[in-house]
């Protein structure tokens, strides 16, 4: 049997019971978030293998009952069904958190040490505007010589592209008929080289 197919009868112990976020659970698509709100009861059938939930004393009973290793942080409560389990659960959550990388491709990891399907995580991905593994956000436009591009300090002159040169920071630069024009604001610092 599949986690997500049925809800926990430890709904009350877990995390998520204000009216806003049972309006949410009951509102969300298919496939979208099927472990909330019964995180404990799936890990007592052995259906997942980690959860993060807000502790309560209910559910550090279960956690304490069940013996299964945990860690308080960020206001949080991590919960491994073993050891192995809690601490891949810490790896992605500060990969995708504490080192301010945000949500995104890193989602997936963070996904797979919660125990959620690839259908599951896809899901979440599409239905919050994120990118699956593996897709990219953005794909930046192709420039060519002579496509026309805006400049000047409002960005409301006409220029066409003639060529394309880099400057001293080997950053790329756009020779147009109104001179020369750096391509993006910061520098990129993989094309600098050793340059600090």
């Amino acid at each position: 049997m599949r986690a997500n197919e049925f809800i926990s009868e430890d709904y009350e112990f877990d995390s998520h019971t204000s009216p806003e976020h049972i309006e949410y659970l009951s509102g969300r698509p298919k496939g979208v978030a099927p472990h909330e709100g019964g995180e404990l009861g799936l890990m007592k059938r052995g259906l997942k293998p980690a959860a993060i939930i807000l502790p309560k004393i209910p559910a550090m009973q279960i956690v304490k009952a069940n013996k299964w290793p945990y860690k308080i942080e960020d206001g949080e409560l991590f919960i491994g069904t073993t050891k192995e389990n809690l601490d891949r659960l810490l790896r992605a959550y500060r990969m995708t958190f504490q080192d301010n990388v945000g949500w995104g491709p890193r989602d997936v990891a963070l996904g797979r040490a919660l125990g959620y399907s690839e259908e599951n995580i896809k899901d979440w991905l599409e239905h919050s505007g994120r990118v699956a593994e593996g897709k990219e956000s953005y794909q930046p436009p192709s420039i060519e010589v002579g496509d026309e591009v805006r400049v000047g300090k409002f960005k409301n002159r006409k220029a066409e592209v003639k060529g394309f040169k880099t400057d001293k920071n080997n950053q790329p630069v756009l020779k147009t008929t109104k001179g020369d024009q750096q391509l993006f604001k910061p520098r990129i610092a993989k094309l600098m080289g050793n340059k600090e």
